[in-house]
C-alpha cells in the first residue's frame, strides 16, 4: 500500500510538472500594437513583436501604404518596450475610460505570452494626455514607433 501511495504522489508531481509548466523568464514574449486612424476608414497600422530567445521578430503592416516589412530587434530593445508597458498603470487606463468621443483614432497595446494576454485599447491617445493620465501609455506607443522605425507624424 505504501508503494502505491508513493507512486501516486510521484505521478501527480510529474504530471503537474508537464501540464502546468511555469515560465520563469520572460513572462511577456509577445507584443502587438494596432493603430486605427479615424480620418481614413479602415486605415490600420499593425505592429507585432515576438521574442525568440535573444532576438525579437518584428512585423509591421500598414494597409494604406507600402509599409509591409519584417525585421529583427535585440532582446534589449524588446525588454525596453516591456519595461515601458509595465509602467502603464491599469488604474490610469480605467480613469481614462470616462473620456469618450464619437470620432477619433484608437490604439491597442496587447501583451503577454502564447496563452495569456492583457489588452489596453484607448481612444485618441494624444488628446488631453495629462488629464487622462495617459503619459505612460503614450510614451510606450512612441517607443514602439521609434523601435520599429515607423514615422510617428503619420499617425499621431
Amino acid at each position: 500500500m505504501k508503494i502505491f501511495i508513493i507512486a501516486f504522489f510521484i505521478q501527480i508531481f510529474f504530471s503537474e510538472q508537464i501540464f502546468c509548466q511555469k515560465h520563469e523568464k520572460n513572462q511577456i514574449t509577445n507584443i502587438s500594437f494596432e493603430f486605427n486612424k479615424a480620418k481614413s476608414r479602415r486605415h490600420k497600422l499593425l505592429i507585432e513583436i515576438n521574442l525568440l530567445d535573444s532576438i525579437a521578430e518584428v512585423k509591421v503592416k500598414d494597409n494604406f501604404s507600402d509599409l509591409d516589412t519584417a525585421f529583427k530587434i535585440t532582446s534589449f530593445q524588446f525588454e525596453a518596450i516591456v519595461e515601458s508597458i509595465i509602467k502603464i498603470k491599469s488604474k490610469d487606463i480605467i480613469e481614462s475610460m470616462k473620456y469618450m468621443g464619437v470620432d477619433g483614432s484608437t490604439s491597442t497595446i496587447e501583451f503577454g505570452n502564447y496563452q495569456n494576454f492583457i489588452s489596453y485599447k484607448i481612444w485618441e491617445i494624444n488628446s488631453d494626455v495629462n488629464n487622462r493620465k495617459l503619459n505612460d501609455y503614450l510614451n510606450t506607443c512612441k517607443l514602439i514607433f521609434k523601435t520599429c522605425n515607423v514615422e510617428i507624424k503619420k499617425y499621431l
